[in-house]
């Protein structure tokens, strides 16, 4: 008895001396909390990336705080880069030949693909941050993310998971998003002039897919009302992807992507609704048009040659200096 007695006491020690120490340790984690999110606030630049760098570590130390350090650092992104409407309507230089973006805003970038995903609570909320020439890592940590109306300009975005990310109406003009899931994702929009979602080779009679195919996936995305005047979609699959709004009480006429100069060569337009769409110069040679819906859209001075276009409608499509469209039905 007197053994069991001893026994019991001595358990009744150990679990004591463990809640001590878990109320010890949580308080030491609040305190490194609390200083790090004061950091944030400082003037100094050094002062305030020791409290990303120090928030990033509590992150991976005490997994139950993950959301709420996400948050913290998210917020402060939008709050110390927020991107303005002018932003967005910019025309973004090539990646890689802008201004880098502020060390403290590229280090909390940095500090969200760290996270484990499997511990969001939230969609990543980064809506109208100025991320312009940032290099993402590649990671698959961005899927569901919220970039509506961001400046994304010039960035590098190359193998991220965006599959059903929000990136309506932002600037990705002149960004490369080469080997990126973009499946589902909206964009509707989206100013992407100038930007290269998949690798291509340029010589002077225009741009070549790199490989048999672009890595970029487009399948099922929202491209309503964007504007990828001059953008790489070499080999592209567009297949699902939503492209024109048709006429109704709120929209007075189609609203459809605007591919100006765009380069389609090889792309999967297969049953694609462009109807209304502006092709105007664009390079569609080899891409797959079967039964697409091309009625009223301007391909003026585009380039069919060798396309396929068994079943497609060019019912009042404007064609003049087109090439290659008579060889190719």
């Amino acid at each position: 008895m007197a053994a069991l007695l001893a026994l019991l006491f001595t358990w009744m020690q150990v679990s004591q001396a463990n809640k001590e120490l878990t109320i010890s340790e949580r308080g030491q984690i609040t305190g490194r909390f609390n200083s790090a999110v004061t950091n944030l606030g400082s003037a100094p630049l050094d002062t305030r990336l020791g409290g990303i760098f120090a928030l990033e570590q509590i992150m991976h130390d005490s997994p139950d705080y993950q959301a709420t350090i996400v948050s913290v650092i998210a917020a402060y992104v939008r709050e110390h880069a927020p991107a303005s409407d002018a932003d967005l309507k910019k025309i973004g230089e090539p990646a890689n030949d802008g201004n880098p973006p502020p060390p403290d805003i590229d280090a909390a970038v940095n500090a969200l693909t760290s996270r484990n995903p499997e511990r969001d609570r939230y969609s990543l909320d980064l809506r109208r941050a100025d991320l312009k020439g940032l290099e993402f890592p590649p990671t698959k940590k961005f899927r569901g993310a919220l970039f509506s109306k961001s400046d994304l300009s010039s960035s590098t975005v190359e193998g991220l998971d965006l599959r059903g990310a929000y990136l309506d109406y932002s600037n990705l003009s002149g960004a490369i998003i080469w080997g990126s899931d973009l499946s589902d994702a909206d964009l509707q929009g989206v100013n992407a002039i100038d930007t290269d979602f998949c690798a291509g080779t340029y010589t002077e009679g225009g741009i070549k897919s790199g490989g048999d195919r672009c890595e970029t996936k487009l399948t099922g995305a929202v491209l309503s009302d964007a504007n990828l005047s001059g953008a790489v979609l070499v080999g592209s699959d567009l297949s699902g992807a939503l492209l024109c709004l048709e006429q109704d009480e709120v929209f007075t006429e189609p609203q459809c992507p605007n591919f100006t100069g765009a380069y389609l060569n090889a792309a999967n337009l297969k049953g694609a609704n462009l109807s209304g769409a502006n092709l105007r110069g664009a390079d569609l040679s080899d891409a797959d048009l079967t039964a697409a819906d091309l009625s009223h859209a301007d391909l003026t001075d585009a380039n069919l040659t060798g396309a396929k276009t068994a079943d497609a409608d060019f019912h009042e499509a404007k064609m003049k200096r087109a090439k290659g469209l008579a060889t190719s039905r």
